[in-house]
């Protein structure tokens, strides 16, 4: 933990591999047709995301039509909704060295609209569910200590460290890969302090304070567990 935490991201490889291959099996195209195909889920534009916040920005949508339309404009990048009423978060761990901290201690007591502003009131963590074809992703943002768990497809990433982002900036109005093809080329272009294509079956740390931006290379599905509260205040 002392290593890497508020320091730098890390990615676990290997973390409880038989609970996340169980994971995989119900969450791959078929599994999630076949038992939540029916179920209503929220997504939202990846810039509504970006301004708004996944709790915020939502359009409700059946599962199945969203599936059958990826890669689409919008993105299931939900509020904890679906992991809790699909059962998937049954044997939740906090990541290793993390759960000592107490910022990710939205177990006892704690909803999801005490967590992150949801009108949704479930006990537990907030497991967001995060579901996109190739190109679709989340641009630029900063938040608290979050960890990611990717279960299937690459997922690209780039993080800059406080202080470091580059001078060619960014925009709330462009998606991460919009950003890949027209901020690279400047002179004033600083490149991310880290840059990583997160396969199935990794966890990734991103520290509070860093931005960073996503965009899926295959159909890609992953959870995060954010932080309920700010380490730093």
């Amino acid at each position: 933990q002392r290593d890497y935490h508020l320091q730098r991201p890390a990615i676990l490889r290997d973390w409880r591999r038989s609970w996340v291959e169980h994971l995989q099996a119900e969450t791959d195209r078929e599994a999630l047709v076949q038992h939540h195909g029916e179920s209503r889920v929220f997504t939202a534009l990846p810039t509504e995301l970006v301004r708004d916040g996944q709790k915020k920005a939502r359009t409700a949508e059946v599962l199945k039509d969203y599936i059958a339309a990826i890669p689409g404009q919008r993105y299931f990048f939900d509020d904890g909704s679906f992991m809790r009423e699909a059962g998937l978060d049954q044997g939740w761990e906090t990541l290793p060295g993390l759960e000592s901290l107490g910022t990710f201690n939205d177990w006892a007591g704690n909803t999801t609209s005490e967590i992150a502003g949801s009108e949704t009131r479930i006990r537990g963590p907030a497991l967001t569910f995060s579901l996109g074809g190739p190109g679709q992703g989340v641009a630029f943002h900063i938040h608290g200590d979050s960890y990611n768990l990717q279960l299937h497809g690459r997922k690209r990433w780039a993080v800059y460290a406080p202080g470091e982002m580059t001078r060619s900036g960014f925009s709330r109005l462009e998606t991460f890969a919009e950003w890949l093809r027209k901020r690279r080329a400047g002179s004033d272009f600083a490149r991310p302090s880290w840059e990583c294509v997160q396969g199935p079956g990794e966890t990734l740390y991103i520290p509070e304070g860093f931005y960073h931006g996503t965009v899926c290379v295959d159909d890609c599905v992953g959870i995060v567990h954010q932080a309920v509260r700010l380490v730093q205040g």
